[in-house]
């Protein structure tokens, strides 16, 4: 199951536990509230698959190696009273994924690394099939 398939099962999960509390709930098939309710309710289902998938996850992590292509610092937007700084790197292309993508990684990370420098992803299938990654670290002798 991808992500389009978790979006549809959103939509309709959504939508029946809307139909659900709209029929237990009277005062609710009478108000202005049933659209916003509809919206709630697929995003909370949403949330839940998301959840679900990490959460319920049983299957053995795959580790993989790729390289630092480039690093990159923004200190935010200058909008916000605070600007939040932002660490990437960019990746080469690693076990599924098939091209180069930036990510954005904690400031200790962004510091320990440098371009050419190897890292180890943990990826997990995810108990629908997502699949998500839970660490990026740098490469030590026992990981190579």
């Amino acid at each position: 199951m991808g992500w389009r398939e978790v979006l549809f099962l959103a939509l309709i999960g959504g939508i029946l536990l809307g139909l659900v509390i709209a029929w237990a709930d009277v005062q609710s098939r009478k108000s202005s509230a049933l659209l916003p309710m509809f919206v709630v309710t697929c995003l909370y289902v949403y949330g839940t698959s998301v959840q679900l998938n990490v959460l319920l996850d049983r299957a053995p992590p795959e580790s993989f190696q790729t390289t630092v292509l480039e690093k990159r610092y923004t200190r935010g937007s200058e909008v916000r009273r605070r600007p939040r700084p932002t660490w990437k790197l960019k990746l080469a292309a690693w076990g599924p994924i098939a091209e180069a993508r930036d990510v954005s990684v904690r400031s200790d990370l962004y510091e320990q690394v440098n371009v050419g420098d190897r890292v180890c992803i943990i990826l997990h299938k995810g108990l629908l099939g997502l699949d998500w990654w839970a660490g990026l670290n740098r490469c030590t002798e026992t990981t190579k």
